[in-house]
């Protein structure tokens, strides 16, 4: 049995309180938020409050904790990718040559 969305009564995704289309909509109003108004429900805050209240500052803040654990494992993969000046210098140090030695036989300057 699967469990129904706190904000729309939909079914929600696992792991989540939400259904897909309300986590969506929630986090484009968190990242671009109406002044004034929570991101989450949508009812009037006063002061510098973001949220109106515990429950709409937790289902917020496990939306962007989300955010950012996928955001960090992107670029996790941008990392480790190497690029071919990483390759020239590996295989530099490895002949125990200067990045520059190793660039000019590659070209066959005399050196």
């Amino acid at each position: 049995m699967s469990k129904a969305c706190v904000v729309c009564g939909a079914s929600a995704m696992p792991n989540s309180n939400l259904c897909e289309r309300c986590e969506n909509e929630i986090a484009r109003r968190i990242w671009n938020p109406i002044p004034g108004r929570c991101p989450v429900c949508g009812s009037r805050v006063r002061g510098r409050k973001k949220y109106c209240g515990q429950v709409c500052y937790h289902i917020g803040s496990n939306i962007r904790q989300k955010e950012a654990y996928y955001r960090q494992a992107k670029q996790q993969r941008k990392v480790h990718s190497g690029s071919r000046l990483d390759e020239h210098i590996r295989k530099s140090r490895e002949l125990g040559i200067s990045y520059g030695m190793y660039m000019a036989k590659l070209r066959g300057d005399s050196v």
